[in-house]
């Protein structure tokens, strides 16, 4: 995984722990393996959609990547799992330093 790759994920996990946060989800773990069924199963539903396609509008508005750049790192994302990797990175990000947001160092 190249340093680009690491930035993608931690600003992709980072947006969906915060739409983690405005759910009803009791872990961010589950909420993200529920995207991730939706996405293997291609049963999304309207939710679901809307937190998907958020992370694809910051990752081509902020980054600059085409939709399919940007919809590849958010599926892979899910896919690999890769919010195991990286939510304790966020986490301790927002308990050292709660003020502090990836997307801010971007504009």
């Amino acid at each position: 995984m190249s340093k680009l790759d690491n930035h993608v994920f931690l600003i992709i996990c980072e947006i969906s722990y915060e739409q983690f946060k405005n759910s009803k989800f009791q872990s961010y773990i589950n909420h993200c393996n529920l995207i991730k069924t939706a996405l293997v199963s291609q049963d999304i539903g309207g939710n679901q959609k809307r937190q998907i396609s958020s992370l694809v509008n910051v990752l081509m508005n902020i980054l600059g990547f085409d939709m399919n750049t940007a919809s590849k790192y958010v599926a892979l994302f899910y896919y690999e799992d890769k919010f195991n990797l990286f939510e304790p990175i966020v986490l301790n990000q927002i308990e050292t330093q709660p003020n502090f947001r990836w997307l801010d160092i971007l504009k």
